[in-house]
């Protein structure tokens, strides 16, 4: 059973997730309306209730559809998969080249 503290800490991590996908999907509609200049990437890490320090969250949406690992620039159908992918879930996404067809890996926050 959590205690209140693991609670709140949870609560207050939760929240900040929100707050950076918001700031990523701000992101992305504003680099959509540009003409394809990437954003800097979001170097914040994300505090666990373990440690407060740890890997980056990832790359803005923006940069991230960019450039894809190792293919380059994505298609157009690859980046609208990518943006509807980011706008209908918790988490979000990066794009990834795969031997196996898969466009898109998933990055999921653990509570």
């Amino acid at each position: 059973m959590p205690t209140q503290r693991q609670e709140q800490q949870r609560n207050k991590i939760l929240e900040d997730l929100q707050k950076k996908q918001q700031l990523l999907k701000q992101q992305s509609i504003s680099g959509q309306s540009s003409t394809g200049v990437a954003m800097a990437s979001n170097s914040s890490a994300t505090p666990t209730p373990s440690s407060t320090t740890g890997p980056a969250v990832g790359q803005t949406t923006a940069a991230a559809l960019d450039t894809a690992s190792t293919s380059g620039p994505i298609s157009s159908s690859q980046r609208s998969a990518l943006n509807h992918a980011n706008n209908n879930s918790f988490g979000f996404f990066i794009p990834q080249d795969s031997s196996f067809g898969n466009l898109i890996l998933p990055v999921l926050p653990r509570f």
